[in-house]
């Protein structure tokens, strides 16, 4: 809905280390060019999360996940005009790979910051950091 304006309320009670990490990202996806400075009116929140720890498949070591920075779209999707092709169920994918002998994946680094984005869509998916 484009009479609509995102606006998330900024996070309270952010410690310096906090900050730190916040600014070691944005700086990060600016250098790449992933992200760029914005003027939008709209604004998500952005929050630090650890990634979670996970097992190895190979070794069987526990791997001590990262932090990261996401962003809850939450408001932007409510204010979305719903997409009208559905995605097909988990099984009839896997029964349509069934036989293919070549597959693609995504290694996205940056999380999603990697994907292309329509110019137009852009200002709505601005953020804020403290």
């Amino acid at each position: 809905n484009p009479d609509v304006t995102i606006e998330d309320r900024p996070l309270k009670h952010v410690t310096p280390a906090m900050e730190d990490l916040f600014k070691k990202h944005v700086d990060n996806l600016l250098k790449i060019g992933a992200i760029r400075p914005s003027k939008s009116r709209h604004r998500t929140k952005a929050v630090i999360v650890n990634s979670g720890t996970t097992i190895d498949p190979v070794t069987g070591k526990e791997v001590k996940g990262k932090e990261i920075m996401v962003f809850n779209y939450k408001s932007l999707n409510d204010n979305t005009y719903k997409d009208q092709y559905s995605l097909p169920g988990i099984n009839t994918i896997i029964k349509r790979i069934g036989g293919t002998k070549i597959f693609s994946k995504f290694d996205l680094k940056s999380e999603f910051h990697q994907v292309a984005m329509d110019e137009e869509s852009i200002p709505w998916t601005a953020f804020l950091v403290p």
